[in-house]
């Protein structure tokens, strides 16, 4: 390894791997609410280790790929894990139809999170992609789908009342995560208003989930990322999207 420094943000991320496969751990004993307060503590290791990769300078070709194995496990596998605990646990046996809207949810969401991963990796060089997502990120979608359960648990709300609309929630943010939809990166939109939404949410969610409260906050800030995020990439594209799409002649190639 030519640069020490790239050891820190790969810490970060192998740190954020392990509280994920911990999560794991605390799901197969049934300590659903534990779990899922640790997987949002991933979403700001996730954070970490990129802005440490920015401010030392060191991002390399392999911390590139381990946060996209770190993003699998954390944001992808383990919430399906999570919610198909809960999909499948019951007092009764549950039916064929129901495992199979179960699993297939599951599946796509699974599925959808890691052919979005494999194509970031391979889009990244696209000029729009220096600036843009496109779909919703798996961090994303991963903590919505956590902080959604976390709010359910937090209102008391009968797990019978609310699973049986979460199959098709799940499915949704599969298809999103895959979506022809450009969202802005937090660190390269020039929207102010964006610039200022991310701003505050992120120092906001940090204690919230440090101190694991409200989680009805988070999920709000989530689904607002989803919806401003969509307005700001494809309703009210700025400039320097409309110039990305539709370069001066001679300009085809810039980043």
């Amino acid at each position: 390894m030519r640069n020490p420094r790239v050891l820190v943000p790969n810490m970060i991320t192998l740190a954020g791997l392990l509280v994920g496969f911990t999560a794991i751990m605390l799901i197969l004993k049934d300590r659903h609410v534990e779990a899922a307060w640790l997987l949002l503590l991933c979403t700001i290791l996730d954070k970490l280790d990129g802005t440490a990769a920015r401010l030392l300078k060191a991002s390399s070709s392999i911390g590139i790929e381990l946060d996209s194995l770190s993003d699998l496990v954390t944001f992808v596998v383990s919430p399906a894990i999570l919610w198909g605990s809960l999909l499948l646990d019951g007092p009764t046996t549950p039916s064929l139809y129901w495992t199979t809207i179960c699993f297939s949810s599951l599946g796509l969401y699974v599925a959808s999170g890691a052919l979005r991963l494999a194509r970031f990796n391979v889009s990244a060089s696209e000029p729009v992609m220096h600036y843009y997502f496109r779909g919703i990120a798996t961090t994303l979608a991963g903590a919505f789908a956590v902080s959604l359960f976390l709010t359910m648990e937090a209102y008391q709300i009968p797990r019978e009342t609310y699973l049986q609309w979460v199959p098709p929630v799940i499915a949704l943010l599969g298809f999103g995560m895959n979506a022809p939809f450009l969202f802005p990166k937090v660190k390269r939109t020039s929207n102010r208003f964006m610039t200022t939404f991310f701003m505050i949410s992120g120092i906001l969610s940090i204690p919230l989930v440090i101190f694991r409260l409200l989680p009805e906050v988070l999920l709000a800030i989530s689904a607002s990322y989803v919806v401003l995020g969509f307005l700001a990439g494809n309703v009210y594209p700025g400039k320097r999207l409309r110039e990305l799409k539709n370069p001066p002649p001679g300009q085809e190639h810039a980043t």
